[in-house]
């Protein structure tokens, strides 16, 4: 039988997924003759998915080093623009949510936030059997990383327990998850083979390997204390062990291949990444963004288009995404799969009207207002439907500011909370907070003022 029939004792269902929030677009950017660099672009293909400790935002890893945050995930930098012995595989955030560990296919470990550097990696000097593939946190700042061979490298403290190196596989090894505790890990094969160690529990039926699947399985993540979640490069969702299963990309049409998967925290949700920076979030785990990209440069676009479009939107005229009048401010709004207004979202929300109004007011947050005004503006969605931080990494900083800049405010670079769009004279246009619509405001409005960005 092939892969996709129903295995319910597996709850391996895999008919097509109901609408669910947070499925991000797939469309194709295509870049016009006249363009400019945009720092922060998807340069190289995502490669991996890791969560936040509250599971209210994720981090995405691209093959160049680049890191995306989205929701409640901090940029804490990245290797983005530096050069790399070997492609990065992977992202592993820290226990506590305020760094992350990037792995490269030679063994090197980069660490950003409060994340731990191993104090000793003999790894990308070393003549390695097979390329590094994944990577799993064991305890606070220990590290496991496997080999396209089945072979485990134990670095920071964290236990080796034991590999498939020199053994015989039918298919490589595509990852590793580890347990709860850090006592144990589990390898994953292309053909959706468990390998468990240490106290990893194996799944009491795993039906995979014998299977004839439509798609290599490409990533794995742990749900609860033993279940498994594995996805394939279709999108397809196997779920393991007692792990549950809420739906998978199957059968849908995928620009470019399933690349990760991630467990929200409590088992209740799962997100797909694919190569393309697509997100598609199942359960009940958020869509706060993705990093979705064709190229790493932009058509050129005259401030005046810009300013035109954020006035128009201002004086309540329709534009696509909105049928007019006065656009109010949402938190999380804007942040759809496609740009301009959406619902909201409460997660996060701090504002002073309670309960939260995000979720039935369709409307923009600052970030969404930016980036649906610079998608009328250029054509297709040049901001991608991440926040302000990520806008941010896609633009450069200047000192003259022109209209059509966005301007930014925050304590730094990558922690920023609010984007206007400049129109000159100290004055900008953006979605202040809730309760307002749509509005002029002077540049001092807030106190701490970042600077003025542009494409």
């Amino acid at each position: 039988m092939r892969a996709r029939r129903r295995w319910r004792s597996l709850r391996l269902s895999l008919a097509l997924a109901a609408a669910t929030l947070g499925i991000g677009a797939l469309a194709l950017l295509m870049p016009e003759a006249a363009s400019a660099s945009i720092p922060g672009c998807l340069a190289g293909e995502i490669v991996g998915v890791a969560y936040t400790a509250d599971g209210n935002g994720y981090w995405l890893a691209g093959a160049d080093g680049g890191v995306f945050s989205y929701g409640d995930a901090k940029f804490f930098g990245s290797m983005g623009g530096r050069p790399l012995n070997k492609p990065g595989v992977g992202i592993v955030g820290t226990a506590d949510g305020n760094g992350y560990w990037l792995i490269g296919a030679d063994g090197g470990v980069f660490a950003f936030g409060d994340a731990v550097a191993p104090s000793s990696n003999p790894l990308p000097g070393m003549n390695l059997n097979a390329p590094v593939v994944g990577a799993a946190r064991a305890g606070t700042s220990g590290l496991e990383l496997t080999a396209a061979d089945g072979g485990v490298f134990a670095l920071g403290g964290a236990p080796y327990l034991g590999s498939m190196a020199g053994r015989p596989l039918n298919k490589p090894v595509v990852g590793i998850v580890g347990t709860a505790d850090g006592n144990g890990y589990w390898l994953i094969g292309a053909d959706g083979g468990v390998f468990a160690f240490g106290d990893a529990v194996a799944p009491s039926s795993n039906p995979l390997p014998g299977m004839n699947l439509n798609a290599p399985v490409v990533g794995a993540a742990r749900a609860g204390t033993s279940g498994l979640e594995l996805t394939a490069a279709d999108g397809g969702v196997f779920a393991l062990g007692g792990a549950p299963y809420l739906g998978s990309m199957a059968g849908h049409s995928l620009a470019k291949p399933v690349s990760g998967i991630a467990v929200k925290p409590g088992n209740t949700g799962y997100w797909l990444t694919a190569r393309d920076g697509g997100v598609f979030a199942f359960g009940n785990a958020g869509f706060y963004g993705n990093a979705i990209s064709t190229s790493c440069t932009v058509p050129t676009t005259p401030g005046s288009v810009i300013v035109g479009y954020a006035t128009a939107i201002m004086n309540g005229q329709a534009e696509p995404g909105w049928g007019g009048g006065a656009v109010p401010y949402s938190w999380g709004g804007g942040h759809a799969t496609n740009p301009g207004p959406s619902y909201g979202t409460c997660i996060g929300y701090t504002g002073s009207i309670k309960p939260c109004p995000a979720t039935n007011t369709a409307g923009v947050d600052c970030s969404g207002f930016a980036r649906w005004v610079y998608s009328l503006a250029y054509g297709h969605d040049v901001l991608g439907g991440g926040n302000t931080n990520e806008e941010l990494s896609r633009m450069q900083n200047v000192s003259v500011p022109a209209p059509g800049d966005l301007v930014f405010y925050g304590a730094s670079a990558g922690d920023t909370h609010h984007v206007g769009i400049y129109i000159g004279n100290g004055k900008m246009i953006d979605a202040l907070k809730t309760g307002t619509h749509i509005e002029e405001d002077n540049v001092s409005i807030m106190s701490d003022f970042l600077g003025y960005w542009q494409i």
